[in-house]
């Protein structure tokens, strides 16, 4: 038997080379389809179409309304779980708040905002492969704003969790 296999070993080498290239080959395309499969999202906001407000005569609630824009760079469909507001150790989860009708008596200023058919979270909770969304994130019981404050935008998803800084200030009168 040993003079079997040393007569033969350049065999026994050859199909041992092959099988290792085999399970190589496995191997990378495991590993490639595993990337493919990563959610890879792109998260901006535009601070004109964002507002910080609310019933400032009786402070019953106060509304963060953030306009963002979710790209989805990768291959596949990713699904939003959640989408947080992180005030240092504070989060905040985007809602339908349930609000009541605040009445101006001073008339100073309005918004043209539908935050149910714009709330991001209740039209898009999966977003299609290489494709943009864009929709409102409405925290509601945010802590007052008095000074230009930095925040972080937490968008959760089943395999990774994404962040995003940005700036709020103090609202500039009352709605």
């Amino acid at each position: 038997m040993i003079s079997f296999i040393k007569l033969h070993s350049e065999i026994f080498i050859l199909l041992f080379l092959l099988f290792l290239t085999i399970d190589a080959f496995i191997l990378i395309i495991k590993f490639t389809n595993n990337l493919d499969s990563r959610p890879n999202l792109k998260i901006s906001y535009d601070i004109s179409k964002s507002y910080y407000l609310g019933s400032f005569y009786d402070n019953e609630y106060i509304l963060v309304i953030i306009n963002l824009t979710i790209e989805n760079k990768s291959a596949k469909s990713v699904d939003i779980l959640n989408i947080k507001l992180l005030n240092r150790d504070r989060p905040y989860l985007a809602t339908m708040p349930k609000i009541k009708d605040i009445t101006n008596e001073y008339k100073s200023r309005s918004i043209n905002l539908n935050i149910i058919s714009d709330n991001i979270l209740l039209k898009n909770m999966n977003i299609p492969s290489q494709d943009t969304i864009n929709g409102y994130a409405v925290f509601d019981n945010v802590d007052l704003i008095t000074d230009n404050r930095d925040y972080t935008i937490i968008v959760e998803t089943p395999r990774k969790v994404f962040t995003s800084q940005i700036a709020l200030k103090p609202s500039d009168g009352i709605f």
